[in-house]
């Protein structure tokens, strides 16, 4: 293998655990705010707006 195509690899490794970080996190923050919502809401209190936002979009999808 390659210097190039060990790079390449390593990147498209890192971009998959990215991808599926991001996914496991909106999963778990679905489940939660349907599981217990009085809970979820009280939490989100202590947020920005703007995470408020990301928060609001991703339970929107």
């Amino acid at each position: 293998m390659s210097i190039e195509s060990d790079t390449l690899k390593t990147l498209n490794e890192g971009l998959d655990r990215q991808i599926n970080l991001a996914s496991y996190l909106a999963d778990f923050l679905l489940k939660f705010s349907s599981g217990d919502r009085p809970l979820f809401d009280n939490l989100c209190q202590g947020l920005t707006h703007a995470q408020r936002n990301v928060i609001q979009t991703v339970l929107s999808r």
